[in-house]
């Protein structure tokens, strides 16, 4: 198809879309990719929970130190290049663990991993509003998500398949080298990313005092705290399941399967979430339906005691309510966006996903190593409904405020 063909129109965006979904596929496969790997990794290198819980820590830190940064970044120079260097980055930490003869050496390429972690979600948002036909804009926000947890089942499985058929190490290295295979394949879809004329001539302003007031606005922040405590919950979660189900008397197979079934239902919940939001005039809706919905079974899950497949079936209606929330999300941060800053305020805000996800593993981590593992799931309830009050407490200054401009298209 050439270049003339994608000017405009619905090929376009459908193009467009897929090529950035396809990266942020990557960003969350690396993410979940260790989860299914850590109990063979506990054995290998002795270490505890804890242990395996700092290496999460340690990419999140790394990406939510950088993401902010990169966010301006993206809005001074462009979404396109930065979204191919991270991927290179992201790709080739998680490829060269599968060589490291001694635990320590996980933790500065999970660092490495992280910065190239920091760049997709200020460079995903800002290609797709840039790029994308307004009309097009919630579904494709909804397809950019889904594309997210497609990679976190993706993972799940790819790791478990290659553990089992040849072991962990060669796991790692085979599916770094993928992402380093797609790395190339943005390069060639450069063009098709590019922001166009318009877009470039408003480029934003390097005042970072502006920038600063833009992000600690109450509605930002309160995003900022729904991101956290919301990543927090999922992320601590999803890498802990197959080791919390091993405790408690299945195989790590059926862990896995768990929190597989788990993303799965989490995916095809975002494309639901992603038709309603649209048709739908509050944003309040699914955040409230959502949230209360998912903290109330996984909270039920510490307490009452089931079979695999009652398992699955909470964890697949949890998965699926959580699910449908994040278009809402992401449409919310949209709005708080004035034009050309799209990479600050989604970057800003997606920092908090770094927070949350470096802050749970440890502390799942604690809870699993003193028999705690009821406590895992009670925290995932509290930290939904803060999330919740959150995005109450956002849409609610929203509507007070005067919005500083109109969204990007």
């Amino acid at each position: 198809m050439t270049a003339a063909a994608l000017s405009s129109g619905p090929r376009r965006d459908v193009a467009v879309i897929s090529v950035v979904s396809g990266a942020h596929l990557f960003s969350h496969f690396y993410m979940f990719l260790l989860a299914p790997l850590f109990p063979v990794m506990r054995a290998e290198f002795g270490v505890s929970a804890v242990e395996l819980g700092a290496i999460i820590t340690t990419y999140n830190f790394a990406s939510g130190i950088c993401q902010y940064f990169m966010g301006r970044a993206v809005d001074r120079f462009g979404a396109a290049i930065l979204l191919i260097v991270g991927l290179v980055l992201l790709a080739g930490g998680f490829g060269l663990m599968g060589l490291v003869p001694a635990y320590w050496m996980l933790l500065p390429l999970a660092a490495i991993a992280g910065v190239g972690n920091s760049v997709f979600h200020p460079a995903d948002y800002t290609i797709l509003s840039q790029r994308v036909s307004e009309k097009r804009m919630g579904r494709a926000f909804a397809v950019h998500t889904f594309s997210g947890w497609v990679g976190w089942a993706a993972a799940l499985m790819a790791a478990l398949v290659l553990d089992n058929l040849w072991g962990w190490r060669v796991a790692l290295l085979s599916l770094g080298t993928l992402g380093l295979i797609y790395a190339g394949f943005l390069y060639m879809c450069r063009p098709m990313m590019a922001a166009p004329a318009q877009s470039i001539a408003k480029s934003p302003s390097t005042d970072s005092r502006s920038g600063l007031r833009l992000v600690f606005s109450l509605p930002i922040l309160c995003m900022l705290l729904f991101f956290i405590v919301t990543a927090a919950a999922t992320n601590g979660l999803t890498l802990f399941l197959p080791t919390l189900m091993l405790d408690q008397g299945f195989t790590r197979d059926e862990g896995t399967w768990i929190g597989y079934v788990y993303i799965i239902a989490g995916a095809l919940g975002v494309l639901a979430g992603g038709v309603l939001a649209d048709k739908l005039k509050s944003r309040e809706v699914m955040p409230t339906i959502g949230l209360i919905g998912t903290g109330v079974l996984l909270t039920m899950v510490g307490f009452v005691l089931m079979p695999l497949s009652g398992y699955m079936a909470m964890f697949a209606v949890a998965g699926f309510m959580f699910g449908m929330i994040a278009p809402s999300r992401d449409l919310i941060v949209r709005s708080l966006a004035p034009e050309g800053k799209s990479g600050q305020v989604f970057g800003f805000v997606s920092t908090g996903l770094d927070i949350g996800g470096a802050s749970m593993p440890l502390l799942f981590g604690l809870f699993i190593d003193y028999g705690m593992h009821e406590w895992v799931f009670y925290t995932i309830g509290i930290l939904m409904m803060v999330a919740l009050a959150a995005s109450w407490v956002a849409n609610l200054a929203a509507r007070r405020a005067s919005p500083a401009a109109a969204p990007a298209e």
